[in-house]
């Protein structure tokens, strides 16, 4: 009798399986198309229920274990074996309740690829990997992203229009790099727009004021002016005044020459200078947006043993 009651348990967990893999719609998405070997990776996790019956609660932790994301890199071929992405955030306790037919949720969490997907640039694959109850075996779509070559200092720019990666040059504008990174580590930067746009030139940003007035309390040297301002280059925005720069920051959506030898350019953008380009096609009256796009968070990501400055003020 007991050996019948197993056998049934067996039968009907596999049935729930079956049934999982059939009503149950897992999609991964990247919140970027490009990484460097050292950024850790933001992505979102959805699971939809499509069939016509209820789905019974997940475990927050068992979604997004340890071993959760395959990485699969163009050396992998074809079989796709891959190796597991380490898992960086702490994924918050707790059950998800019961999914009712059309109903869905998703759920944000952070990894960093590991060392053989990263060796070599190229393109490689995230997948997520059920291995509990009724998502046991099921798997998501394919992701795909661009493993960049370098080991700078790079920060996402998280905006309402959608994500900037931005890589910095430390070595070109050191005291440009630790104000700016400095900034983002402090929150500085969420909650501020893009105030002033100007098509064929820059967008402008990071003003606490919203209009262009605005710093943080203090301004830094001008620095060195030896960098070349071309479309995807930023730079520190200032007054007429030398060593007026604080917060204000300028991304260029086309070359700029006549700034070559007056400001230092401190970055340029890695991925999503298409989102600096519908940005820079919103409305506006003169250079200032009409509904500016916000900057909703910028997050840094540092190269392992990188020691950040401290800012010189002016």
């Amino acid at each position: 009798m007991q050996r019948c009651t197993r056998i049934a348990l067996l039968l009907s967990v596999f049935a729930a399986a079956l049934v999982a893999q059939d009503t149950l719609v897992v999609e991964l998405k990247a919140q970027r198309q490009a990484v460097l070997s050292h950024q850790s990776v933001e992505l979102v996790l959805s699971i939809s229920n499509k069939g016509d019956k209820p789905v019974a609660a997940l475990s927050r932790a068992q979604l997004v274990a340890a071993k959760s994301v395959l990485v699969a890199s163009q050396a992998d071929g074809p079989e796709r074996k891959g190796v597991w992405a380490e898992l960086v955030s702490k994924v918050p306790e707790g059950s998800l309740p019961a999914l009712q037919p059309g109903e869905s949720f998703s759920l944000p969490f952070v990894v960093r690829l590991p060392a053989a997907a990263t060796a070599q640039p190229g393109m490689c694959t995230l997948q997520w990997v059920g291995r509990v109850g009724v998502l046991d075996k099921v798997r998501s779509n394919e992701v795909m992203l661009q493993v960049l070559p370098g080991s700078l200092p790079t920060v996402v720019l998280q905006t309402s229009e959608g994500s900037i990666t931005i890589e910095l040059w430390p070595a070109k504008a050191p005291n440009h790099v630790a104000n700016f990174i400095s900034l983002a580590q402090a929150g500085f930067y969420g909650g501020t727009v893009f105030h002033r746009t100007i098509p064929g030139f820059m967008i402008q940003g990071g003003c606490p004021k919203g209009d262009g007035t605005g710093g943080p309390g203090y301004s830094i040297p001008d620095g060195e002016t030896e960098g070349r301002f071309e479309r995807g280059v930023l730079g520190f925005g200032r007054t007429g005044q030398k060593n007026s720069a604080g917060s204000q920051f300028f991304i260029c959506v086309a070359d700029a020459a006549h700034l070559n030898g007056k400001y230092a350019a401190f970055g340029r953008v890695l991925d999503g200078m298409e989102i600096a380009d519908k940005i820079v096609m919103r409305p506006t009256e003169g250079d200032r947006a009409i509904n500016p796009v916000k900057i909703i968070k910028v997050s840094v990501d540092l190269p392992k043993d990188y020691k950040l400055p401290a800012v010189t003020k002016a």
